[in-house]
């Protein structure tokens, strides 16, 4: 936890305010490592003057992977009684999975991406309406969206916060720190990490929960396609999915078990107790 926060300054950067980037700024790219941006006043208003997240050292917090380990695991409730509950990429918490993986959510990431593919870069009414409805599962969560990481991204999510903003609706967009983004990258090469591998959403995530959380549970993350039992599993647990060649899953997941022997993660792969 020491060695995370002094290399990273998670606490300090995991969200961008006004007071960490001040409008002016000259930012680079996580991803497009050889570009800069300068912070101006179309994209300031999105930053909160301080992070909400500021001064909080929750209990215990659940981060919920995608794995498809997930599946028929009844740990829905468990999840859910954590203070604090992280989640990956708009993965659904509706009624079919909610037994599996909860519902709780705290705050959860949206890979730019999806905004591209799925919802069409936000660019027409029906498609904004099937945002809006998709993310009202997560009442009033924290939408985490990599803007800084590649440039393509800042106007995808500053259209995410406008769509959000404009319905009036109860989550809130808010950008990681480009510092903070390529510092936990280096970190976790010095680690061992592959060079070269981007690292995954969910080692992000579970970064920052060993700053911001006493106790920290791991659920979903799970890089093989068999479980201990060696029953096949799926890579999601919500479609079949694929693993990308961008990152190191299991050399990411063998990270995780360190953590786990120094009891500073607990992570969860069989079924939950009732």
């Amino acid at each position: 936890r020491e060695s995370l926060e002094k290399c990273c300054r998670v606490r300090d950067l995991f969200i961008a305010t006004r007071q960490n980037v001040p409008k002016g700024s000259l930012l680079r790219f996580d991803g497009d490592k050889h570009i800069h941006s300068v912070v101006n006043s179309q994209y300031l208003p999105i930053a909160p003057q301080n992070s909400s997240l500021s001064g909080q050292f929750f209990k215990s917090c659940s981060v919920v992977g995608n794995g498809g380990i997930l599946m028929g695991s009844k740990c829905g409730n468990k999840i859910d009684t954590s203070e604090f509950v992280i989640r990956c990429n708009l993965a659904p918490v509706n009624a079919v999975f909610s037994e599996d993986v909860g519902s709780k959510t705290s705050l959860i990431t949206l890979n730019p991406s999806i905004l591209e593919k799925k919802y069409k870069k936000l660019s027409e009414r029906g498609v904004r309406n099937a945002f809006l409805q998709d993310i009202s599962a997560y009442n009033d969560s924290l939408i985490w969206i990599p803007a800084f990481s590649y440039r393509r991204n800042m106007q995808l999510a500053y259209y995410a916060h406008k769509t959000l903003q404009g319905a009036n609706a109860q989550q809130r967009v808010v950008f990681p720190h480009p510092n903070h983004l390529r510092m936990l990258g280096k970190y976790w090469s010095d680690q061992g990490l592959p060079q070269g591998k981007r690292l995954s959403t969910g080692l992000f995530l579970a970064s920052a929960a060993i700053s911001y959380c006493q106790e920290v549970h791991l659920y979903g993350f799970w890089p093989f396609d068999v479980n201990c039992q060696g029953n096949n599993v799926t890579y999601h647990y919500y479609d079949k999915g694929y693993q990308s060649s961008g990152h190191s899953m299991s050399s990411e997941f063998v990270q995780l078990l360190k953590l786990q022997d120094k009891r500073v993660v607990h992570i969860t792969t069989e079924k939950c107790q009732p």
